[in-house]
């Protein structure tokens, strides 16, 4: 095993902070390793230490192009889109055909609401690396509404009884105030959360141009948010697992299967 998947275990293991300052001792002896670099800066977040990433982020090494693009992605991942630009930028303008660049410069476009510059990007992405960067599925405001409308139709009947009083709340991407740091907040990229409200039974709130990149049909669509609002309501209330549901809790989720 090597240096960079022992640190990793580390982490996984809920082992951070030694994570951390075994990354110290190899960048003190390495210090242009750059896999060691970003382990480091992870083991910061699990410990929901963002001011320290952020410090651990400056240190990476310049000479090496790709660490404009890390640069950009963990911004991207905190909420800081102006910083997550100018370095994705930078990225861009010394490897303009890399598929990660492009397909981070799409997701920022998004958040700007430019959705045809945006695609533009991801499609460059896709044709550079179709196996890694998928395209979005794009169905608009009014349809993304009549499809969550189709989707809750559909739900089981227990399931919908339970739903009394959880209101839904439709937003193109995740608001800024709502975006935070391991366990702080939501990542850019959350398809749906419930923000739970002790007055009332709370609110979902879908992020619509983010489950676009989930739809790859029509057809499909129905489905997808369907079992988005399920698996979200679910964990909202503590159930298991798919596989580690009960046969009581199987039949819950089941009903009114879609066919």
């Amino acid at each position: 095993m090597n240096d960079e998947d022992r640190l990793i275990l580390l982490i996984e293991e809920g082992r951070s902070e030694e994570a951390v300052e075994e990354a110290d001792r190899i960048l003190a002896q390495y210090p242009e390793a750059l896999d060691i670099h970003i382990v480091r800066i992870r083991g910061f977040l699990e410990l929901c230490r963002e001011d320290l990433a952020l410090e651990a982020l400056k240190a990476l090494p310049p000479s090496q192009p790709i660490s404009s693009y890390y640069r950009a992605d963990l911004l991207y991942d905190l909420g800081r889109f102006e910083e997550s630009e100018r370095f994705c930028d930078e990225y861009l303008e010394r490897l303009p055909d890399q598929a990660e660049g492009l397909f981070l410069k799409g997701l920022l476009l998004e958040r700007h609401g430019e959705i045809r510059a945006a695609d533009l990007m991801f499609q460059k992405a896709h044709r550079a690396n179709p196996q890694v960067f998928g395209l979005p599925f794009r169905v608009g405001p009014e349809r993304f509404e009549e499809i969550v409308d189709e989707a809750l139709a559909v739900l089981p009947r227990e399931f919908r009884r339970l739903m009394d009083g959880l209101s839904v709340q439709i937003s193109s991407v995740v608001p800024e105030a709502m975006i935070g740091v391991q366990g702080e907040g939501l990542d850019p990229g959350c398809l749906a959360t419930i923000d739970p409200d002790l007055g009332a039974g709370g609110t979902l709130h879908l992020f619509r141009v983010n489950i676009e990149h989930a739809f790859d049909s029509v057809e499909s669509s129905v489905e997808i948010v369907r079992s988005l609002v399920m698996e979200e309501w679910a964990d909202y209330l503590n159930l298991e697992p798919v596989e580690e549901r009960s046969s009581d809790e199987k039949e819950f989720f089941e009903e009114e299967e879609i066919v």
